[in-house]
């Protein structure tokens, strides 16, 4: 298996029944396969706040090209797509989902990570991450993946309105259904490229969320915290026709050993470029 990641110096600013919120488990193996062979796009955000001088987004290239255990997965430092870098870490399965962990050295930088994610439906995963650059402080993020698949018969590039309106919860977050979140996005999509499909929604106060149009058909990532609890959607069901999108997601919410099932409904309406 290759598993390749574009990371710095190309940096973008910005269900399993198990819990999601468990990086740290599951050791360095031990679990089975790595089987997502094909390109993925994954998105790392910031847990917590946000330290002085660092993004609180990275956007992630990355390709699987062949499935097994405690593999090599070969990093394009650089940008390029030609991975003449040489610099590999090791992709394995660990938790019941996969775990990608190394270091490397970037013109004259240190730079060290560990991810744990959970593909819980197919072409979409999500997890967490401590990443660390130089002799800075390890840096928790929240992670998501989406995998690039067909061209895009959609062009969600613009700025939208959308609204995502919690319908239900179980347990002791359903006091929240009928909230409502609503902002103005941009919208940043690739029509071309290795990362053909994938875009970037971002409010102006830096809250974002990605997603990928597969064909013509919209999935969104989304991993977050919001009222003390982290959120994830596991899955969305969306349709897109011109300047309008929506659809509903399902996903759950985390508070320690607490986790709730939730769902979403989402609408977006285009109003500008």
């Amino acid at each position: 298996m290759a598993y390749v990641l574009t990371l710095a110096p190309w940096i973008a600013a910005c269900g399993p029944s198990m819990s999601l919120d468990d990086a740290g488990g599951g050791g360095d193996g031990g679990g089975g396969a790595v089987t997502m062979t094909g390109s993925w796009v994954m998105h790392a955000r910031v847990r917590g706040t946000v330290p002085p001088g660092t993004q609180p987004c990275r956007t992630l290239f990355l390709t699987f090209s062949d499935s097994g255990q405690g593999v090599k997965a070969y990093l394009d430092l650089d940008g390029d797509g030609e991975f003449t870098e040489a610099v590999s870490v090791t992709a394995t399965g660990a938790s019941g989902g996969v775990r990608l962990k190394g270091q490397y050295n970037w013109n004259g930088t240190n730079f060290s990570f560990d991810t744990l994610v959970w593909e819980f439906s197919w072409g979409h995963a999500a997890g967490d991450a401590t990443y660390r650059v130089g002799s800075a402080p390890n840096q928790p993020e929240m992670v998501t993946m989406v995998k690039i698949m067909n061209l895009p018969q959609r062009d969600l590039n613009g700025v939208w309105d959308i609204d995502h309106t919690l319908d239900w919860a179980t347990g002791g977050l359903s006091y929240l259904s009928g909230m409502t979140e609503s902002g103005v996005y941009q919208i940043t999509q690739e029509m071309s490229g290795p990362m053909q499909g994938f875009f970037e929604a971002k409010r102006a106060d830096g809250e974002c969320f990605t997603g990928i149009v597969n064909d013509s058909q919209v999935t969104l990532a989304r991993r977050y915290e919001d009222y003390g609890w982290l959120w994830t959607y596991t899955y969305t069901n969306l349709n897109a026709d011109g300047d309008w999108f929506g659809g509903t997601h399902l996903g759950q919410a985390e508070l320690g050993t607490l986790q709730e099932d939730v769902g979403w409904s989402m609408v977006a309406y285009r109003t500008g470029q």
